[in-house]
């Protein structure tokens, strides 16, 4: 009974913590399309903002930048992505298990000293 409960109550708390964090993201919209330069008194729909950011030749520079650099990041870390994955799903090169042997004892894997470990560890680095 008491695990239903708590079920119950996850949807609506999880449901308040989302409304409660994006209230502010909500309000910058809606206050976005007034029509007077308030922000605490709606007195209309208008795009009269959005027409004076499209014409700020310093805003579209700004946004210009930013889209160059969130392309180029994403493109970045695809390539570095992409290489990762097949540099890991490909170990042609990477000696077998029994190429590491501990220095002590001359066990694969002896427990002791854990060479094979650390060995694999500073191969993969």
């Amino acid at each position: 009974m008491e695990r239903n409960l708590f079920v119950f109550w996850k949807m609506p708390i999880w449901v308040l913590v989302v409304l409660f964090s994006m209230h502010p993201s909500f309000m910058l919209t809606a206050l976005s399309f007034n029509a007077g330069k308030s922000r605490a008194h709606f007195t209309g729909f208008s795009l009269r903002w959005y027409v004076e950011m499209f014409q700020n030749e310093d805003i579209m520079q700004a946004l210009q930048n930013t889209l160059v650099i969130a392309f180029l990041s994403a493109l970045i870390a695809t390539i570095l992505g992409t290489m990762a994955a097949s540099g890991s799903s490909e170990n042609e090169g990477a000696p077998q298990k029994s190429d590491y042997r501990c220095q002590q004892c001359a066990y694969a894997e002896c427990g002791y000293c854990n060479q094979y470990f650390f060995d694999a560890l500073l191969y993969r680095l």
